[in-house]
Parts: structure tokens; sequence; C-alpha cells
């Protein structure tokens, strides 16, 4: 039979192992963004554009205030890329996945779930107690290891998460540009099927009073027909590049009817200057290489003072024939062909006067 005293023995020597792993389990703790500082300041540096995680009802009304306020003038390229990095619903599920990601690490960085039992068993007039306090040993031993591929894995989720944030960035770039060259093709368009309507109803009164036969008539008809297919394909193409763009900063409502300007942005004076790492891929091996080739060689200063000596002459070279197994064909085209002589071939063929051949 246990007696008290025996059972606040019992409690008193497990009291020390319980207070260790409440302290332990007490030392990983969630941060204030959850990760998002990492995000926000490629945002920052990268494309210079706010990024706000909308995590609770005040940030989502700031959100909704700064779209809002974007979308009553015209849209320039960087509005469209504010309002898809602030806006779009696919970019902020992938923020909420940095919370998992650290929910994840911190579960990894405390001490599992202790376990407590508690047993009565009775014989006769004899009462036996039983209390246990149970902690997965093994789990406490990998513990360092666990937190870190949770580390790297929550390293990896930030940095998808960063990739997912340019991408998004230069696609709706991409697509602003696109759904404004469209309208502008569609303008166009209208104007080339206005002009091809007016020549096909001339055409048919010149028809009409015999100043056209039917040929003119039917070319002139059949004109309008082009233009008006292609201003069909004008139209669906400007509908497509615009819906595309739309859903891109996650618009929906009364908020698709925003404005786009009437023709696309000037160019610039001149070409900005790329950094060497967008180079192709061929360009930077090219110039990476060291002087193997033969042309990179240092040449000797005798080479142009030969060079300086050197006399040229031209000479017609006629068509080359070429016997085959069964025929014989041409090689070759008529043409001029140059040859040079240094100083040296020269003095070597003193008594030639000319150093032209064929």
């Amino acid at each position: 039979m246990t007696t008290p005293r025996h059972a606040c023995a019992a409690a008193a020597r497990g009291l020390p192992l319980v207070l260790a792993s409440l302290a332990l389990a007490g030392c990983a703790s969630f941060s204030p963004d959850g990760g998002f500082d990492t995000v926000e300041q490629v945002a920052q540096e990268r494309l210079g554009k706010d990024v706000v995680w909308a995590r609770t009802a005040e940030n989502q009304n700031r959100i909704d205030t700064r779209v809002a306020e974007l979308l009553t003038r015209p849209l320039t390229v960087d509005d469209a890329v504010q309002v898809a990095l602030l806006n779009n619903k696919g970019l902020q599920a992938r923020f909420f996945e940095l919370g998992i990601g650290e929910a994840e690490l911190v579960q990894a960085s405390r001490l599992p779930n202790p376990g407590i039992s508690f047993g009565r068993l009775k014989r006769g007039d004899e009462i036996e107690l039983e209390r246990g306090y149970h902690l997965n040993l093994a789990r406490l031993l990998a513990m360092p290891l666990v937190r870190q591929v949770e580390e790297r894995r929550f390293a990896q989720t930030r940095g998808v998460v960063t990739l997912q944030l340019l991408s998004l960035a230069s696609e709706a770039r991409k697509a602003y540009f696109n759904a404004v060259a469209a309208e502008e093709t569609v303008r166009y368009r209208r104007q080339v099927q206005q002009a091809a309507e007016a020549g096909a109803e001339l055409a048919r009164r010149m028809a009409e009073v015999g100043n056209f036969n039917k040929l003119q008539r039917l070319r002139e008809q059949g004109f309008y027909a082009d233009a008006t297919l292609g201003m069909a394909r004008a139209e669906h193409a400007a509908l497509a590049s615009r819906e595309r763009l739309t859903r891109l900063m996650g618009l929906w409502g009364p908020q698709t009817r925003f404005q786009l300007p009437e023709r696309l942005p000037d160019l610039p004076e001149a070409p900005t200057d790329q950094p060497r790492s967008s180079a192709p891929h061929w360009l930077s091996a090219w110039t990476s290489r060291g002087p193997s080739s033969r042309r990179s060689r240092p040449r000797r200063a005798s080479v142009s003072r030969r060079r300086r000596a050197s006399s040229t002459c031209w000479s017609w070279a006629g068509p080359t024939t070429v016997r085959t197994r069964n025929r014989r064909r041409r090689v070759g085209s008529w043409g001029w062909s140059c040859r040079c002589s240094t100083g040296a071939e020269r003095a070597s063929r003193a008594p030639r006067r000319s150093t032209c051949r064929r």
C-alpha cells in the first residue's frame, strides 16, 4: 500500500525533470513576422515595391485601400506590378506557407509531449496505486538533427516564395505591355476595317454604273472580309490579354473596369546597361577563355613591319571542275580573288617580278 508520504517523495523526485522539460520547451518560439522579412526585403531591393501579408483584417483593409487608390487613374506598368504583388491571392497563399513552415520549425525545436499514466489496483484490503511519467527518449536524442532538417526546409520555402514573388512581378509586367499593345492593335484594325468598308462600298457603286468590273469589285470585297477577320482576331487577343492581366492582379467585380493608357510608353533614348551576369552563356564563355586561339595571341612587331612591306594583287579566278564517280560537276563561281605576299616571301622569290598567282 502506498502511503501519502511515498507519493509526495515520488512527485518530488519527478519535479526537476518536469521543470527541465518545460524550460527546454519554452526556448523555441514564433517570430513576429513569420519569416516574411526576407521576402519583403527582396521586394524592396529588387523591385522597389511594397508587399503586405494579409494575416489580419487590418492588413487586408490596408491592401484594399491601396489597390482602390491605384485603380482610380490609368494604370502604369509600375502600378500594375504593385497591384499584383498586393492583391494576388496565389501569392498570399504562398505567404501562409511561410507560417506553416515556421510552425513546423518551432515544433521540431520543442520537446515531445510527455505522457502521464495512473493506475489503481485493489486486491482484498490492499490498494496499489501506479503513477508514471513517460518521455520519448529517441525523439529527444534526434531533436538536433530534426531541427536542422526543418531549418533547411524553412529556408527552401522562403526561397520558393521569393522566387514566385519575382516571377509574378515579371509576368505582370509582360501582361501589362501585351494588354496595352493589343488594345492599340484593335484601334489600328478598326481604322483598316473602316477604310476597307469604304473601299468596298465605292467598288459596289462603281460596278453598278459600269466603271468597275467584277474582278475589281471582288478584290475590294475580299480586302474588306480580310480586314473584318483581322478586327475580330485583334478583339479576341485584346480580351484574352486583358483577362490575363486581371487574373494576375487578382481583381474582381467592379475592379475589372480599370483603365489602360492609349499607347505604349516611349522607348528609352539609349539602351540601359545590363549586368554581366545577364549576358548569354555562350558570350560569357567566349569572353572567359584565355588567349588560346590563334588570333588572340600577341603578334610580333616584325609582322607589322613585314605587312607594311607587303603588296596586294588581284587576279581573275574561273570555275573549278571536280570529277565524281559518275559525272563531272562544277564547283565555285567566277569572281575576283586577292592574295597578299610579305617582304620575306618576295625576297625568297627574287627572280620573279610578280607575286600574283591564278
